[in-house]
């Protein structure tokens, strides 16, 4: 009884852990996303559908898209939610994310046995940085995870459902999501429910029937609605560009980089501490040398209009109070004007760091690169299926007997089928950015991996530990390096204490709920679609359509302004074809859209790909200017010619029609 009693508390004390841990990755990720926000320009493509369908629009019937039904629709009630800020958008997807690092920890830990590997792998996946439009991925392969290891631990009804609802789910989000966990499924119930007694193949066949049953008929809606609107033939047919895309097989080989004549050991110079001096207009170059000179004020940058940084090599009282009160000095920063003398603010850890050269330390910056973190998680992405396939077959050999359903076979073979699939599928030709999206499932299977062979009734257990821990810590450093960890982790604000974290959210909440969104735009990368979203704005009617012959989803969203032709973006290889291009120009006909932007850099590629679009543009618009907007990117500016102006937006000498 007593051991019984004993069992049963560890259990519990057992799942209490697990989940108390799940909740600790849930928050750490959560606030660590939050205070590292950022959008890149794929994530208005969805946002800039959203807007559609806040104006009554309805995907396929209204405007292309390639089946992220429910992706949009998340976006459209995100933004309905906040008021069209970027704050719902930011909320929802870094809640998927970070949900999605909860289950990595949960499903790690119990194939592994092990809180310790558990804990390494999510923060592993954490530290990938997956961008927050790619919510869908990082969330649903783990949930469909954690889902079948239920159903095998209990196989019911019920949980099959409850798979099929999640492949249901995946499919709304995106076609081939569904597509990877449907095959997966579909390996985890060959294991299950192999023939080994005298059932034969019925438990199998009537598993993989209901998986299938449940999911179409959760998905009938949908198909109803595409048959009605354009016919499921004519559907499929405009997606077969993108499936021919996603199921092309591409090896790369990235290399790996070594520099053997770099130091071993490099130290950091100590980071210069810098005041801010801004001149008055009419200092000239001259005199604001002559007095650089005088105030001690050395290595100076530019900073902003008369705004210069310096170093300051005489800190004397009366030398800093003579700087602030000299009358070509506007105003400074980084100066107690009372007291005379610097008050620049540091954080603790910059200043241990100016006086500790082992916190500059960059060890192996020859060999510990970017590049080569790049190509060691690329590498260990192809090789981990490889090496559970050869772990599940050396323990299932040296144990000398079947695996029973304790030993969660059929879920492994499950992340082995899934992971090689979207190893090739997903990351394709461009890791560099792909990786992150299927860095959970590959955490999940690696923490099992791990699990094994750290077992110590097994043979060589030293030498599989160190073998272990060896590949553990580089695949973490790599995670690290490839999401640039460092960085974020000192624009969290941490390392400046609670008065920096406390900063750095309001900086953030207040750029994610700034209305209108273009009021808060401030990425400098941005410049020219920035001045070309606010003359949209002024000068075109909320009504008025864009057409943007490239790739630049960011301007519609700023700009608030629905998108033309039903075509966010004229991208080779998507809704490219004769169809979808007259499709395109019969939207354009009834619609107005006085406006039309070509980014000069894709302009080759987007004629070539959409011939017939281009000739449409090229017979009813004019070109009005093409200019970089004191950008790096240049960009065409076309208008219709049957649209007359009513005046001109001086800032830009462009046409205004409103």
């Amino acid at each position: 009884m007593v051991n019984v009693l004993e069992r049963s508390w560890a259990a519990v004390t057992s799942r209490i852990s697990v989940w108390a841990g799940a909740l600790l990755a849930f928050a750490t990720a959560f606030a660590y996303r939050w205070l590292t926000v950022n959008f890149t320009n794929d994530q208005f493509v969805p946002l800039a559908r959203a807007q559609h369908i806040l104006r009554g629009e309805l995907p396929v019937r209204d405007f292309f898209d390639p089946g992220v039904f429910l992706q949009n629709y998340t976006s459209a009630a995100a933004l309905s939610l906040s008021g069209g800020t970027l704050l719902g958008e930011a909320a929802s997807t870094i809640f998927f994310i970070s949900l999605g690092a909860a289950l990595t920890y949960v499903m790690a830990t119990r194939l592994a046995r092990s809180w310790i590997i558990g804990a390494a792998a999510t923060a592993t996946a954490v530290a990938t940085f997956p961008r927050l439009y790619n919510y869908p991925k990082v969330f649903l392969f783990v949930l469909a995870i954690a889902c079948a290891w239920r159903h095998q631990r209990a196989p019911t009804r019920g949980s099959l459902c409850v798979i099929a609802a999640v492949t249901a789910v995946a499919f709304l989000f995106r076609y081939d999501l569904a597509v990877y966990i449907g095959v997966s499924v579909i390996a985890f119930l060959a294991v299950l429910h192999w023939p080994r007694s005298g059932a034969g193949w019925r438990p199998l066949a009537f598993s993989l029937g209901w998986y299938g049953g449940v999911t179409i008929v959760l998905l009938l809606p949908l198909l109803f609605f595409i048959q009605s609107v354009v016919g499921i033939p004519r559907y499929l047919a405009g997606l077969s560009s993108q499936a021919r895309e996603i199921t092309t097989l591409r090896v790369n080989v990235p290399a790996l980089r070594f520099d053997w004549a770099a130091p071993l050991v490099l130290i950091d110079p100590p980071t210069e501490r810098r005041i801010h001096v801004r001149w008055k207009t009419g200092v000239g170059e001259e005199e604001r040398r002559q007095r650089e000179q005088k105030y001690g004020l050395s290595r100076p940058i530019a900073d902003e209009g008369t705004t210069f940084s310096y170093m300051v090599t005489n800190t004397d009282r009366d030398n800093i109070s003579a700087l602030v009160a000299d009358p070509a000095v506007d105003d400074t920063n980084g100066i107690d004007r009372e007291r005379g003398e610097l008050a620049i603010r540091e954080s603790p850890f910059r200043r241990a760091q100016r006086s500790i050269p082992l916190l500059r330390m960059d060890l192996a910056p020859g060999v510990l690169t970017f590049t080569n973190a790049v190509a060691w998680l690329y590498y260990a992405t192809l090789a981990l299926p490889i090496l559970a396939v050869a772990t599940l077959i050396g323990r299932r050999l040296y144990s000398h007997a079947a695996l029973d359903r304790a030993d969660d076979r059929a879920t492994v073979v499950m992340l082995i089928t899934l992971c090689a699939i979207v190893g090739q599928s997903l990351v394709r030709e461009s890791p560099e950015t792909r990786l992150p999206d299927i860095a959970a499932p590959m955490a999940v299977l690696g923490a099992w991996v791990a699990g094994v062979w750290i077992r110590r009734d097994m043979r060589h257990f030293r030498a599989r530990m160190a073998a272990t821990l060896a590949f553990g810590c580089v695949t973490l450093w790599s995670a690290a390096a490839f999401g640039e960890l460092g960085g974020r982790f000192v624009t969290t604000g941490v390392l400046a204490g609670r008065g920096g974290v406390q900063e750095r959210f309001e900086k953030v909440n207040e750029y994610l709920g700034t209305s209108p969104p273009i009021d808060g735009w401030y990425d400098n990368g941005s410049v020219a679609l920035r001045t070309l979203a606010q003359w949209l704005r002024a000068c075109t009617t909320p009504t008025d359509r864009l057409l943007v012959l490239g790739w630049a989803p960011d301007l519609y969203f700023f700009a608030d302004r629905p998108f033309a032709g039903g075509q966010v973006y004229l991208y080779p290889g998507w809704h490219s074809s004769a169809a979808d291009q007259e499709l395109t120009v019969e939207r354009l006909k009834r619609q107005r859209t006085p406006v039309a932007i070509s980014p000069v850099d894709g302009e080759v590629a987007t004629r070539l790909t959409f011939p017939i679009v281009a000739a449409y543009v090229d017979q009813n618009y004019t070109h009005a200017m093409r200019s970089r907007f004191d950008s790096a990117w240049e960009y065409d500016v076309l208008v219709r010619r049957d649209i007359s102006p009513v005046r001109t937006y001086e800032p830009l000498q462009l046409p205004c029609y409103r």
